[in-house]
């Protein structure tokens, strides 16, 4: 987490103040989109860079969610975690729709600047996800009802739940990551093997 703030600190997004702690810098949505962007190509395969970033700000999102979201904001919310629910019973991925559940959450926060960013991650974050197969098979329920507990803190207007509940989604969902990660690394390396016994047998 510390080294996403970091970038984010080298790109302008962020400033922190030794009084006031980090916050996000006073730039216009289109400056910052760019600044993103430009992160997001450098680290693009960045898996663990991808999902710190991404944790910090989906955090904050719940946090303000259930601070500032109306009645309507809550309705859209539910509406995407169904359509997860549906994905998900049926047995089908449901990679767009766990994404836009999270969307949904970032625009009731009413914070323009964290919806762009995150709308921007999108993108990659489906590719990753299709890659470590996240939303598939017993994950994918657990995370449903992880959705469950971050929607019904956002719904009862308590931030408090709703960061901790968002916290803790977002670190099995790194978890997740991880283990993919060392298990492409460990069927590559076998890969490896493999073509050097093939070459020393000619």
């Amino acid at each position: 987490m510390r080294e996403a703030l970091r970038k984010l600190e080298f790109y302008g997004i962020l400033q922190t103040f030794p009084q006031s702690g980090t916050i996000v810098a006073s730039l216009g949505v289109n400056a910052l989109e760019r600044l993103i962007s430009n992160l997001l190509d450098l680290d693009r395969d960045d898996i663990k860079a991808l999902t710190e970033t991404r944790g910090i700000l989906e955090m904050h999102s719940a946090q303000l969610a259930a601070q500032r979201a109306s009645k309507a904001a809550i309705a859209e919310i539910e509406e995407a975690l169904d359509a997860f629910r549906v994905e998900v019973e049926a047995g089908r991925p449901a990679i767009e729709e766990d994404l836009l559940f999270h969307l949904a959450i970032a625009k009731s926060g009413q914070n323009p600047v964290i919806t762009s960013l995150i709308g921007l991650m999108t993108p990659d974050i489906i590719r990753l996800h299709k890659v470590s197969r996240v939303c598939e098979a017993g994950r994918a329920r657990l995370a449903l009802q992880e959705h469950v507990k971050i929607f019904n803190a956002i719904a009862a207007h308590n931030a408090k739940a709703a960061t901790r509940a968002m916290s803790e989604h977002v670190r099995l969902i790194k978890q997740q990551f991880d283990a993919t990660a060392l298990q492409l690394i460990a069927s590559q390396e076998n890969h490896a093997r493999a073509l050097s016994r093939q070459e020393g047998m000619k």
